[in-house]
């Protein structure tokens, strides 16, 4: 799980992004408890963001602000959010 995270983020940060969501969608269905959850998760909404899958990308954004709302990724989904509202 986490070497398909990885690769999500190495596609991620290339603007690579329908590659980064297939990776961060293998990772999250292999472990769907892991440390990184919250950074995949926001990365999945961005990455839709970016590709103009906005309905997607707020659910993604809402799921990070109520599963983690009191890191770091909670923090920056809010911000997101308010954009394409």
């Amino acid at each position: 799980a986490r070497g398909y995270y990885m690769l999500g983020e190495i596609h991620y940060y290339r603007k690579k992004y329908e590659d980064a969501i297939a990776y961060f969608k293998k990772s999250a269905s292999l472990y769907s408890k892991a440390s990184y959850m919250p950074v995949l998760m926001l990365h999945t909404a961005i990455s839709m963001d970016e590709l103009g899958d906005t309905s997607n990308a707020k659910k993604f954004y809402s799921a990070v602000i109520t599963k983690y709302s009191k890191g770091a990724s909670a923090k920056i989904a809010r911000k997101k959010i308010k954009k394409i509202q």
